[in-house]
């Protein structure tokens, strides 16, 4: 095995512990449970070697890759995990979920499906966090299929491997709370480290050609004049429109759509979550919107000394890619408004409009729980709270304002680190969807936040575009 390719392995086991642990925190978080993770084995493996351990029903997630790590690989949790995890996501009593692992049957696993499949769904997307984060040339894992039963009597099609194909293996014990702990592989194919390395392994020792090959190599490149080079570039256009035009119509979130429970508004103020991105159209001398650096944090929440909004200039010759590779401090807003769980709806509206934010951090004692976003707030109270309904309104609409936050806020957090660029904060919301991602550093801090807003702030301070108006963050309401 090449030096190179054992850097692969050892930096690919690293990680997948870490993401487990992401994983294993976004669980804890979401469902109030205490999940611990340990590496028990590693190394290359076969199916021979690894069946006893995931007898009777078990389930496995097939995983593809792009980027450093290329195909597709296999996140698998025996009996115990299958039926812990999944009764954990669909609230299962103790005693069942317990009983099912102990006595597995084929129709109580196939009932889980849905469970399970949603327990590969967070799997995946806490792995592409971490991998995204840490690995350069990681370009996306996708969640391919779930398969429960037993995967014995159909490996092929469950491991796309032999039982006696050699790949190589992590094992984790999990356990979460009291309950049994269970099993966890991760089974990496060789060809999904090796592919790497054989492409660009050619471009680094391509051989020199010699004088006695030169007139060889003089003779074969008789295609210059073909006509073949001038497609791609008619196509490059259409191609480097999409990623701009598509996920601005299509990314919006669950979290920012407008409730069900809300009529139809008249005033289409009344909905500033949904409103329509700032339209981008070339201009000169635009000038940088004023940026207010006296707003602070409530007084309840300790203020980082350096806490005040950059105003980044992106110069007229800084293009597209320029500007993705900005790192996320460079562009995130510090002015950060906390809420805690206990409080009321009210009082942390209150202090949105107080700052006119768009988001909540909801935490104690500077440590994140949740999130709240001004279309949390208006999906849980009454609409006709806002003005444009006052007609409407009834003493029993104020009742929904004493809604604790706890049952409002959004969990766990997607966060993006302070040295991660532009590029990967915008990809990681168009892949999970949000709008906002928490900035936090490595000792768990938050930094600062960035939103669509900030993203859009940053190109109308290049002279080739501009925005027009001052988008509305906090929603008004009648209180």
């Amino acid at each position: 095995m090449s030096t190179a390719q054992g850097s692969i392995e050892s930096t690919v086991v690293e990680l997948s512990e870490e993401a487990l642990n992401a994983f294993a925190d976004d669980i804890s978080t979401m469902f109030d449970v205490e999940i611990k993770c340990e590496q028990t084995d590693v190394g290359l493996r076969t199916l021979a070697d690894i069946q006893k351990r995931y007898r009777k029903v078990s389930t496995f997630h097939s995983v593809h890759c792009e980027g450093v790590l290329s195909g597709t690989f296999v996140v698998g949790f025996d009996c115990g995990g299958l039926f812990t995890l999944g009764g954990v996501i669909v609230m299962l009593p103790t005693d069942r979920v317990k009983e099912s692992a102990k006595q597995p049957t084929l129709s109580e696993a196939e009932a889980m499906r849905d469970a399970v499949s949603e327990v590969g769904n967070l799997l995946v997307g806490a792995w592409d966090r971490v991998f995204r984060q840490e690995l350069e040339g990681h370009k996306h894992f996708r969640k391919g299929n779930t398969f429960v039963g037993n995967p014995w009597d159909t490996t092929e099609s469950v491991f796309g491997l032999s039982l006696a194909e050699e790949f190589h293996y992590i094992e984790y014990k999990m356990t979460v709370d009291d309950f049994t702990p269970f099993t966890c592989g991760v089974i990496f194919p060789l060809a999904t480290l090796l592919e790497k390395e054989s492409e660009s392994q050619p471009a680094a020792s391509a051989p020199e050609p010699d004088e006695a090959s030169a007139p060889e190599a003089t003779a074969e490149p008789k295609p210059e004049p073909d006509p073949e080079p001038s497609p791609p570039a008619a196509e490059e256009p259409v191609q480097r429109r999409e990623p701009i035009t598509e996920p601005a119509a299509a990314e919006l979130p669950d979290e920012q759509a407008t409730p069900e429970t809300d009529p139809k508004p008249t005033d289409a103020s009344e909905v500033p979550d949904v409103a329509p991105a700032p339209q981008i159209q070339p201009q000169a001398n635009i000038q940088p919107e004023e940026v207010d650096e006296k707003t602070v944090a409530p007084r309840d929440v300790p203020r980082p000394p350096s806490a005040s909004t950059p105003a980044r200039v992106i110069a007229s010759n800084e293009g597209l890619a320029d500007i993705l590779s900005l790192p996320v401090r460079e562009v995130m807003d510090t002015r950060v408004v906390w809420g805690r769980p206990s409080e009321s709806v009210q009082d942390l509206l209150s202090k949105m409009q107080q700052h006119d934010v768009g988001y909540a951090m909801i935490g104690e004692e500077g440590v994140l729980d949740g999130i709240v976003s001004k279309s949390n707030i208006l999906g849980a109270i009454s609409p006709y709270l806002r003005p444009v309904f006052a007609k409407w309104h009834t003493p029993a609409d104020d009742a929904t304002l004493n809604i604790k936050i706890q049952w409002v806020m959004t969990r766990p957090v997607r966060t993006v680190g302070p040295h991660a660029t532009l590029g990967i904060a915008i990809e990681s919301m168009q892949h999970f969807g949000g709008r906002c991602l928490p900035v936090m550093g490595d000792r768990g801090e938050v930094q600062g936040i960035l939103t669509v807003f900030d993203i859009f702030r940053i190109f109308s301070r290049n002279d080739q575009f501009g925005t027009s108006g001052r988008t509305p963050q906090a929603p008004c309401l009648m209180i």
